[in-house]
């Protein structure tokens, strides 16, 4: 619980930090959070401030299902 809280903690305070320009925390960094045990943190923040992959939308035709 402890690890998930604090990735979740570096994923907001990186995020914080890329909104206003400044020093980012090291990817590498990040992941190593994660690979100790915060891997829940890291993935629910990473999909709660908008870095999770998205769509594309294609500009031709589309496809029905």
């Amino acid at each position: 619980m402890c690890a998930s809280l604090a990735t979740f903690l570096a994923y907001f305070l990186d995020k914080r930090a890329a909104r206003a320009g400044r020093r980012r925390t090291p990817e590498r960094t990040l992941l190593l959070f994660g690979l100790a045990g915060g891997w829940p943190g890291a993935f629910s923040r990473s999909g709660s401030c908008g870095t999770s992959p998205r769509k594309l939308r294609s500009s031709g035709s589309s496809r029905s299902p």
